[in-house]
């Protein structure tokens, strides 16, 4: 998940960045922050055919992962930024979640979390360029659009018809910053954000295959919160994986509307989500989605997260099933915590749909269910 806490370690001085990262172009910003999380614990999957398994895992309630953002003031309120970040594991120092690469690369300090540039300002908004977080992920899992923020045992990814990142995408956000598409959308006033993704995938493919388009609107005012967005792909597959596109067609279309309420220490939530690929084949996708959660904090130290959703699939596989996920929290510090997760699926006699990263096969119609506690960090 790319929505790191607003905890970071700021670095002032250009020398200090200048020896650490050994770029010297990045003496000439007016700030460089350094920050990334560190998460690792122990995961507990069962109901396979094969068994249950334990191991020790990355991430589980986020992704680890390293992040460098600037930013540099231009004059008359306009700025620069820029963010890249890498994603690795603490269990293997390895680098990991780094696509569109095919498989886990073995290598560190390669930026396919995110890499882009910014040029703009806070009153108009901002252009960014490079790899990005799409409009449509940037409104689905935000923290105020899902309990688990699509993170721990997948939240609303779960369930949902979702493209996470575009490859060659160039995008306008108004209300993000200069960090742009780094950020969810924001929890108070207005949000705007529309992006296109060039194809680029070489003469050989069709004209128009990969080719991603999208857009999200966001409105936050004291206690509520709501947000729609949307995304469409070009000749992508029906799983929806845009680093391997098939031709100019089916073309997939994502919609998802999102609102949540604060009231009191609870911070309730519901979400809608739909997934079509517009293809004559047995197999087309055609998915719509729900969700209901909620936020607890029983104390500053303690949080409670609960949600229940269904996905109820249209196309001739009928794959439905049901979800149910439960997470607390451990605060040891502004920057530490401990937390741990339960949850179940429940297949019909035509899905084995399982949690994110579960390890094992599940047969159609079983219940797969997890576990997790581990440690986070921010730094």
């Amino acid at each position: 998940m790319f929505f790191t806490e607003e905890v970071r370690k700021r670095f002032h001085m250009a020398t200090a960045c200048t020896a650490l990262m050994g770029l010297h172009g990045l003496s000439h910003a007016d700030s460089v922050t350094i920050s990334g999380i560190v998460d690792a614990g122990i995961r507990y999957d069962s109901g396979a055919i094969n068994g249950s398994y334990t191991r020790l895992e990355s991430g589980q309630m986020i992704a680890s992962r390293l992040t460098f953002s600037g930013e540099e003031s231009l004059g008359s309120g306009w700025k620069a930024g820029f963010v890249l970040e890498s994603g690795f594991s603490p269990d293997t120092g390895l680098g990991h979640a780094n696509p569109p690469g095919p498989g886990t690369p073995s290598h560190f300090l390669s930026f396919g979390r995110t890499a882009a540039v910014a040029l703009g300002n806070d009153r108009s908004g901002y252009l960014s360029i490079g790899r990005q977080y799409t409009p449509l992920w940037a409104a689905t899992g935000s923290p105020t659009a899902d309990p688990f923020a699509a993170a721990w045992l997948g939240g609303v990814n779960t369930l949902y018809s979702t493209t996470v990142r575009a490859s060659n995408s160039i995008a306008y956000t108004y209300g993000y910053g200069s960090h742009a598409l780094l950020r969810p959308a924001p929890a108070q006033g207005l949000g705007l954000a529309a992006m296109y993704g060039l194809p680029e995938y070489g003469i050989h493919a069709p004209n128009q295959s990969g080719q991603q388009l999208g857009f999200n609107a966001s409105y936050g005012a004291g206690s509520f919160w709501i947000a729609y967005g949307f995304h469409q792909i070009k000749g992508s597959n029906a799983s929806i994986n845009a680093s391997v596109p098939e031709n100019n067609f089916p073309v997939v279309r994502q919609q998802t509307l999102a609102a949540s309420y604060q009231l009191s220490n609870t911070r309730f939530f519901i979400g809608m989500n739909t997934g079509k690929s517009y293809a004559h084949t047995a197999n087309a996708l055609k998915r719509r989605n729900w969700y209901v959660g909620l936020t607890h904090t029983i104390t500053p130290q303690h949080l409670v997260r609960l949600m229940y959703g269904t996905t109820d699939d249209q196309s001739t596989s009928n794959s439905d099933y049901r979800s149910f996920q439960i997470g607390y929290q451990y605060h040891l510090s502004k920057r530490s915590m401990l937390y741990t997760a339960w949850g179940v699926i429940d297949n019909n006699d035509f899905s084995n749909k399982t949690f994110s990263a579960s390890a094992g096969t599940y047969v159609k119609g079983s219940a797969p269910k997890s576990f997790i506690a581990g440690v986070r960090h921010n730094f």
